[in-house]
């Protein structure tokens, strides 16, 4: 019985990391990411046999011959500064950095704790690699969730767009389980997880540092494209990437953050927010809105609306997911008072999706101006 668990065991760590990403990189980078995971192997002063365990594992998975296993124990243990250097050239603002940072947390737990040395090592290669606090953040929480076993909130980072799965699915595969069918189940989950995982993320705006990797995986998967600057996606409205302090890097196809910045007004902040299964009014409450809400519903007559409840002045009103305020006009109708609501002749309230602006009349048969409906969230 030794025996058989031995082989599989041999046979899973073997094949273990089949699909690790930086298997992409050319060789002279596959060594530079092992020689940079040494470093943090040995921060603390000691090399234990479950991080060379580790390295070796990556070792198989990048294609090397596992003597490589000796250059890095020795670089570790004498390292020089010309190729410390050459790491953080080699992964300074390349979205790969994310999975190194991954990897430096995962080698250094093997021994069963992460020693405050080997921490500040790897909070400092973050540093140097320019990786975005928030998003170095999230990945130590996705560490967290998969030490644990955690995988419905692990997955959760991807379903949401706050890490790219492509850098991350090998670890699912090794601990056999489905990112995708376990990402399924977590967008199923209660959107209060959905809230408290964005909540920290989304006050007074959206962080620059939140959005990166999600435009990030849109190039990535060829959704969009970036021209002259312009973020350009087939479902939205382009803009300048300089308008969020976002660069792009033509020749590797890379965004980086040029400095912080907190977007409130950009068509990419609404995209996001739907993207990630939140409605304006979730958006809202997150902001700190303290509006009333409506939450309407829509008639047999497309025209109409009905509220469910006499409309308050001041109030909002949700209709299917995006929110309106709502303007009185010269006159002396509005819709103060009424629980129904009606839209003018050439625009309905299934025809919003482009719409900023709705005039409404007074009823069906009534053409009289009622005020007007503005989106809430441009």
């Amino acid at each position: 019985m030794k025996i058989l668990t031995m082989i599989r065991e041999a046979a899973k760590e073997s094949n273990a990391f089949e699909n690790h990403a930086a298997k992409e990189l050319a060789l002279e980078e596959k060594l530079l990411y092992l020689q940079g995971l040494a470093l943090v192997m040995n921060s603390d002063g000691e090399i234990h046999p479950e991080e060379t365990d580790y390295l070796l594992i990556l070792i198989r998975s990048l294609y090397l011959d596992e003597s490589v296993i000796d250059s890095c124990i020795e670089f570790a243990n004498q390292p020089d500064k010309s190729t410390i250097q050459s790491i953080l050239k080699c992964f300074r603002r390349k979205p790969i950095a994310q999975l190194f940072l991954f990897d430096a947390l995962m080698m250094s737990y093997r021994d069963g704790d992460i020693s405050e040395q080997e921490k500040e090592v790897i909070d400092e290669l973050a540093f140097q690699f320019e990786v975005a606090k928030g998003i170095y953040h999230d990945i130590f929480d996705l560490f967290c969730y998969i030490k644990n076993r955690n995988w419905q909130d692990a997955a959760l980072y991807f379903s949401i767009h706050l890490l790219n799965p492509d850098y991350f699915n090998h670890i699912f595969n090794y601990y056999d389980v489905s990112l995708e069918q376990v990402s399924k189940q977590s967008k199923k989950a209660s959107k209060k997880k959905i809230l408290s995982c964005i909540n920290n993320k989304l006050e007074n705006g959206i962080s620059n540092e939140v959005i990166l990797p999600f435009l990030q995986a849109k190039i990535d998967k060829k959704e969009a494209s970036v021209i002259n600057g312009n973020f350009i996606l087939p479902d939205s409205d382009e803009f300048k990437l300089s308008t969020i302090n976002i660069n792009f890097d033509k020749l590797s196809e890379t965004l980086h953050i040029d400095s912080l910045l907190l977007i409130k007004q950009n068509p990419i902040v609404n995209y996001f927010i739907k993207c990630i299964g939140l409605t304006d009014s979730d958006r809202y409450k997150l902001d700190g809105g303290t509006q009333k809400i409506i939450i309407s519903k829509l008639g047999k007559n497309n025209r109409v609306l009905d509220l469910g409840l006499k409309f308050e002045e001041g109030c909002l009103i949700d209709v299917n997911g995006t929110l309106w305020s709502y303007k009185k006009g010269r006159g002396d109708n509005c819709i103060i008072g009424k629980n129904i609501i009606f839209s003018n002749t050439k625009k309905n309230f299934k025809q919003l999706e482009n719409v900023k602006g709705l005039p409404l009349h007074s009823s069906l048969t009534d053409t009289s101006n009622a005020g007007w409906l503005t989106k809430f969230y441009e």
